[in-house]
C-alpha cells in the first residue's frame, strides 16, 4: 500500500529530510530523521540550519529521532541538566510552533548499560496541520532490546471509554456571548424540582433505602423552622467557588456568577429537599448547599456542645494545641524534676468501622 509519494530528499551529517505528498492525508510534508550532535555548539548550528530549512520552505514537518537534548530537568535522571541546552532546544520548538506530542508507555526513551542514567531523549515533533490530521496522536515507548534506546511507535487509534462528561470550565465566562446564551437557555427551561427525574439514575426508589443509610428526619433540626434565603445565599458563598464538581460538571464558580437568574430555583430546591436530605458522600452541588446551611445553623452552639479539650473541627481551635500543651507539659515536669505519667488514648472513630 502506498502511503507516501517521495518527491525530494536532502542529507547531512545529523539529519534526513524526505519531503513528499502523504497520500491518505493528502498533504506536502517534510519527514526529517534527526540524530543530533552531543555538544552544544553543535546543537546550536543544527536549530539554526532547521530554522533556516523551515523558513526557507514552508510546509508541514514531522521531527522524529534522537535529538540528545532534554526539555526540561525532570526529562533526566542519574546525570546533569545543562539548562543552556534546554533553553535553546526549547526556543527552535517555540519559534517554528511545533508540537511536541505526548508520549506514553515510559517516560525515558534512553537507559545506560548499568541502567544508573535516565532521559528522555527521543521524541516526535509535528506541525499544527499534521497534528490535526488525527484525532488522538500518541507517541508509544517500546521495550528496548538491543539498543540503549527505546524504540517509540506513532499510534492514532482512540479507545473508545463512552461519552466524555461535561465539564465547566471557569475561563467560559470570559468568552463573550457566553452570558447571554446561558441566560437565554435558562429563560427556556422548565423547572421540576420532583425527585421522579432524578430516581432513573440511581435505579432506586429513595423510599426504600438500604437500612445502612438511615433516614435522617431533619424536620424537628431544621423543616420547622426552615432556612431563610440569605441563609441559603450564605450558605452558598462559603462552599467556596473551586471545589471539585458535581455529577453534571457545573461548578460553585457558575452558580454564584449567575445567582440573579438561578437565585429562586436554587432557593427553592433546598426549602422543598431538606427533608430528604441524607447525609452522603457522592453528592451534587445543590445538596452541599444545604450540608454548608445546616454547618453554619449548628456552628454558633458547637462552643457549648463540644468541650475544650476537643482541639480540632471548630474555628478558633488549632489541632495543633494538643500536642504543643502535652509538650509545654513535659517541659515543665522535666524542669521540676518531677515524675509525670501519661496516656495516648485512641478513641475508635466513625470511619474506622463504617464499610
Amino acid at each position: 500500500m502506498n502511503v507516501f509519494t517521495k518527491i525530494s530528499v536532502t542529507c547531512t551529517s545529523n539529519v534526513v529530510i524526505v519531503g513528499g505528498l502523504w497520500i491518505p492525508f493528502n498533504i506536502n510534508c517534510f519527514m526529517v530523521n534527526i540524530y543530533a550532535p552531543q555538544d552544544l555548539v553543535g546543537k546550536q548550528h543544527l536549530w539554526s540550519y532547521l530554522l533556516a530549512l523551515m523558513r526557507s520552505n514552508r510546509g508541514n514537518y514531522v521531527f522524529f529521532g534522537d535529538f540528545n537534548v532534554v526539555r526540561e530537568v525532570g526529562e533526566r535522571f542519574g546525570s546533569v541538566f545543562c539548562s543552556t541546552s534546554a533553553q535553546y532546544f526549547n526556543n527552535f520548538i517555540e519559534d517554528v510552533g511545533l508540537i511536541d506530542v505526548p508520549m506514553v508507555g515510559k517516560w525515558f526513551t534512553r537507559v545506560d548499560v548499568i541502567g544508573a542514567k535516565h532521559s528522555k531523549l527521543d521524541r516526535l515533533l509535528v506541525s499544527d496541520a499534521v497534528y490535526d490530521c488525527f484525532d488522538h496522536l500518541q507517541v508509544f515507548v517500546l521495550d528496548r532490546k538491543w539498543s540503549d534506546h527505546c524504540p517509540i511507535l506513532i499510534h492514532s487509534t482512540m479507545v473508545n471509554f463512552g461519552p466524555s462528561p461535561f465539564k465547566f470550565f471557569n475561563s467560559w465566562l470570559s468568552l463573550e456571548g457566553f452570558e447571554d446564551v446561558v441566560k437565554g437557555v435558562v429563560a427556556d427551561f422548565v423547572s421540576d424540582p420532583s425527585w421522579s427525574k432524578f430516581q432513573p439514575f440511581f435505579g432506586v426508589s429513595f423510599d426504600r433505602r438500604s437500612p445502612r443509610f438511615k433516614y435522617l428526619d431533619l424536620m424537628v433540626a431544621s423543616s420547622k423552622v426552615g432556612f431563610t434565603a440569605e441563609e441559603i445565599k450564605n450558605a452558598f458563598w462559603d462552599c467556596g467557588v473551586d471545589h471539585a464538581p458535581g455529577p453534571d460538571g457545573f461548578t460553585f464558580r457558575f452558580l454564584i456568577y449567575f445567582w440573579e437568574i438561578l437565585a429562586d430555583d436554587v432557593i427553592a430546591f433546598v426549602q422543598l429537599y431538606i427533608k430528604d436530605y441524607r447525609l452522603i458522600s457522592l453528592i451534587g452541588l445543590q445538596f452541599k448547599i444545604i450540608a454548608k446551611s445546616l454547618t453554619n445553623r449548628l456552628a454558633p452552639v458547637l462552643h457549648d456542645i463540644i468541650g475544650l479539650e476537643e482541639s480540632v473541627f471548630l474555628k478558633s481551635r488549632q489541632i495543633l494545641d494538643s500536642p504543643l500543651m502535652v509538650n509545654e507539659l513535659v517541659m515543665l515536669f522535666k524542669k521540676k524534676k518531677k515524675k509525670l505519667m501519661m496516656f495516648n488514648v485512641d478513641f475508635e472513630k466513625a470511619y474506622d468501622s463504617v464499610s
